[in-house]
């Protein structure tokens, strides 16, 4: 009776462990179909940064993208570059364009961000992104706030800035040129840790550039969730 018992746990054991199998297999062949080419990740690069995903979508940004490499290629004022941040199920491809402005006498920064779902294949919206990380509209304001107070208490303590003649309101949008600071940042995953990037004028009538030169990734700043 008791190897019975025995006999029938392992049996049960076997079963479970074979259908774990079959699900992981089914799981891995699932994710595979969404790719173009079976054989590349997800996100790759070739000349110029390549969505492997089979979608009409997909296939619209990797000519978009193909074709600002193109555009760029014997431009000797813009220079451009990428970094894929592979996450468990989301990849973020975050492409850089540095493009020189004759009248402003710097170089002009922005990024295009495509986050790829790779479970289903989608591109993911910012306001899909916030909600899978937990975060809201706010909390991006807020991390982006931060970013830009510290730069303002920086200038100003170095005599960049006068900040009895203008305060943080207008640092953000006279002297760095920003609008709106929501529509401004761009979000990525780096080791499953949500980040952005704000973009701004580094040369102003302060003559601050060379504040902005001794920093690295001066664009880029964590989310964090709003006090």
């Amino acid at each position: 009776m008791k190897e019975n018992k025995i006999y029938i746990k392992i049996i049960i054991s076997i079963f479970i462990f074979a259908l774990i199998a079959v699900i992981i297999s089914f799981y891995i062949s699932n994710k595979e179909q969404i790719k173009k080419i079976k054989n590349e990740d997800y996100v790759y690069e070739e000349e110029y940064p390549i969505i492997n995903i089979d979608s009409g979508l997909a296939d619209e940004i990797n000519i978009a993208i193909k074709d600002l490499y193109e555009s760029t290629k014997n431009d000797e004022t813009s220079y451009i570059n990428s970094q894929i941040f592979k996450n468990n199920n989301l990849y973020s491809l975050v492409i850089k364009n540095d493009n020189y402005s004759y009248e402003e006498e710097t170089f002009l920064t922005s990024y295009i961000i495509y986050n790829v779902d790779i479970k289903d294949g989608q591109i993911i919206e910012k306001e899909d992104l916030l909600n899978k990380y937990g975060f809201t509209k706010d909390d991006v304001i807020a991390s982006a706030l931060n970013l830009l107070q510290k730069y303002y208490e920086e200038e100003a303590s170095q005599g960049y800035v006068e900040a009895n003649e203008c305060d943080i309101t207008c640092y953000i949008s006279f002297v760095r040129g920003i609008d709106d600071i929501y529509e401004n940042v761009k979000l990525f995953v780096e080791n499953e840790k949500l980040k952005g990037y704000i973009t701004f004028s580094t040369n102003s009538l302060l003559s601050d550039q060379d504040y902005f030169s001794e920093n690295n990734n001066i664009y880029e700043f964590d989310i964090i969730h709003k006090n």
